[in-house]
């Protein structure tokens, strides 16, 4: 198999290895570079195999599988820790909450300043716009929210291993109508931030979700991600103009900062989401249920 990185810089990543190049009855298996001496273990999670590998910048590499028992490994072996309420890798540590969310995170052993009087959160929003119901979300959204999840949730641990290590949780009933919401959090031995995954069932109408971390990040500003550069919005509004910022589109990330701009937290996202900074809170909307103009979209 050939593993490409289209990127310009040298990074770890994590790869889905094809079914016909490892055995599942075999768990001393490992991803070997042929072009150098390069050993990276495979781990199996719910029937798919994973390799976190070290790649070079703008290259394809070819990889074989090697059944080697004792290889000298090319990256260096993290304490990977899963447990129904922590989570780590040696970099980053997690702690979670009896309703299944994030309480703190460290990264090499310093704090990120989240809140500690609450914790990271999903929120269900009354969305009924003045007018253009699909296109518009009105200011006050913000403050008429509730819990979406009102009761303790237990975290399963899915995987512990020389790769990854993730926990999940089972389907939380959310909102009136049935929904549904599963939670993965995971790390691979390398990272340097805590993946979340959401699943989602959504059956509500006229309802938004959102994600919200409260912080002790309260500088002047907050910086939005766009296609080849970042906008810097106000925090604090003073003004009407300020105020109607109330969110803004970004484009695969937000961060919220301290007042010397060089300490803060980022949220990265895979695509486009409407983010919302003030005093100390960076959340985002995930979705949304509009009847207009399409009634069953």
């Amino acid at each position: 198999v050939t593993i490409v990185n289209p990127l310009a810089w040298k990074r770890h990543g994590i790869v889905e290895i094809p079914e016909e190049l490892y055995s599942k009855d075999n768990s001393g298996q490992y991803l070997c570079a042929t072009s150098e001496e390069a050993f990276y273990p495979i781990q199996v999670v719910c029937g798919r195999a994973y390799s976190c590998i070290k790649m070079q910048g703008l290259t394809a590499t070819p990889f074989i599988t090697n059944h080697s028992k004792r290889p000298k490994l090319s990256l260096p072996r993290n304490s990977m820790t899963a447990t129904p309420t922590s989570l780590g890798n040696g970099i980053v540590h997690a702690e979670f909450d009896p309703y299944g969310q994030v309480k703190t995170i460290s990264i090499r052993g310093k704090p990120l300043l989240i809140s500690k009087h609450d914790t990271a959160s999903f929120t269900l929003h009354r969305d009924h716009p003045e007018a253009f119901d699909a296109w518009d979300m009105d200011h006050h959204i913000v403050w008429m929210k509730q819990d979406a999840i009102s009761s303790p949730v237990s975290l399963q641990v899915i995987a512990n291993g020389p790769v990854l290590a993730m926990l999940q949780s089972m389907p939380i009933s959310i909102g009136e109508n049935g929904s549904t919401l599963v939670i993965q959090y995971s790390l691979h031995s390398q990272q340097h931030c805590l993946s979340v995954k959401c699943i989602v069932d959504w059956k509500e109408c006229h309802k938004a979700l959102r994600f919200q971390i409260p912080t002790s990040y309260c500088g002047d500003v907050a910086r939005f991600g766009g296609p080849f550069n970042f906008v810097d919005r106000a925090q604090t509004p003073s003004r009407q103009k300020e105020e109607a910022q109330w969110e803004v589109p970004a484009s695969r990330w937000a961060s919220i900062l301290d007042g010397s701009l060089t300490d803060g937290l980022s949220i990265v996202t895979e695509s486009k989401y409407g983010f919302r900074a003030k005093q100390g809170i960076l959340s985002l909307t995930l979705l949304r249920s509009p009847t207009v103009p399409d009634p069953k979209a």
